[in-house]
């Protein structure tokens, strides 16, 4: 749920076009129209990387909350449910869970990030990650599963400690 910053440029396209009076090459305004692969490209490249504040994402939860208790048809009542799972653009499994101190904006956890957790009777910290020893993301057996400490500089690549057992082992 990206939001659009808009130019003053933005806004008066979009006023001229609600009066009929565009500038569109094509004479016409089309309601619902699809942007060009170029024009999403170029905001997808505006967008990245950009942080949502925290007093932000607590007020969308928050929201979202109170739409469940409503009746909004989301979740179970949706025609689109999938039993609450789905998987993300990097192939990881998410699990919704709201009440999960860690869930995202929409309520989900990573599913290896549960299953270290219920193994280890604790939630794990923002340094620790689960690392899938056989490379496939959605082998979430806990014996394919390894908990590592992110090293302080760098990527979540390389050589990596584990929190317990101290073994250094490398992450390709």
């Amino acid at each position: 749920m990206g939001h659009f910053i808009r130019t003053k440029e933005h806004c008066l396209h979009i006023s001229l076009a609600l009066k009929g009076k565009h500038n569109n090459p094509a004479g016409e305004f089309h309601k619902g129209h699809k942007n060009s692969p170029e024009a999403i490209e170029q905001v997808r490249k505006a967008l990245k990387g950009r942080k949502i504040p925290e007093e932000r994402k607590t007020r969308i939860r928050e929201s979202l909350k109170k739409q469940w208790k409503n009746g909004f048809r989301g979740g179970k009542r949706s025609h689109w449910w999938k039993g609450g799972k789905s998987i993300d653009s990097n192939g990881y499994i998410l699990i919704r869970h709201y009440s999960h101190p860690f869930s995202n904006v929409r309520g989900y956890v990573y599913e290896h990030r549960l299953i270290m957790e219920k193994s280890l009777g604790r939630y794990l910290k923002p340094t620790e990650h689960v690392h899938h020893k056989n490379g496939i993301k959605t082998d979430n057996r806990i014996e394919n599963l390894e908990l590592v400490v992110k090293p302080s500089t760098g990527p979540h690549l390389g050589n990596v400690c584990c929190p317990y057992c101290n073994r250094v082992f490398h992450i390709r």
